[in-house]
């Protein structure tokens, strides 16, 4: 669209309201993406307590957390939350599965307890966030475990 002799002021408020509306509505797509992994309803098995009981056995102590996740886990190094997951699941599933109940509890319980430490990819995102510390990642694996126990007992 050609705007000759327009008033800058109506261009200026055109542009400002066609950046709020895009702004409006990716927050609204983000908003149902949530929403959709969110109301995921599983079972919990003793298994998924065992994968995050493994998580917490890898990440024991500070040194074995690696703060700068790509998603890429190679055995014998530190581990990312992400990481320590993964080889978790492959432990105790046979394989990795990204909809894993475990996976997606912590998803959840990262969400609840720092919903502002993350974006695309909650276990990665959070893991590298500026303010996330080894205490941090502790207590949310501790949350996790937590919660399944609680739902384990309640089935």
């Amino acid at each position: 669209m050609i705007l000759n002799n327009t008033n800058p002021i109506i261009v200026f408020t055109m542009g400002f309201v066609s950046t709020f509306v895009f702004l409006y509505v990716i927050c609204k797509l983000r908003d149902k993406k949530e929403t959709q992994w969110k109301q995921v309803k599983k079972t919990v098995s003793a298994i998924d307590i065992l994968v995050l009981e493994e998580v917490a056995s890898i990440l024991k102590t500070e040194s074995q957390w690696n703060k700068n996740d790509d998603r890429f886990c190679f055995p014998g190094e530190s581990l990312s939350l992400f990481c320590a997951v993964a080889f978790a699941l492959q432990k105790h599933l046979g394989s990795y599965d990204h909809e894993a109940l475990p996976m997606h509890e912590l998803r959840m319980v990262i969400d609840d307890m720092y919903p502002e430490r993350w974006n695309d990819h909650p276990l990665m995102d959070f893991n590298n966030h500026k303010d996330t510390g080894y205490n941090d990642i502790q207590n949310v694996i501790t949350e996790t475990l937590k919660r399944l126990n609680n739902k384990i007992n309640l089935s």
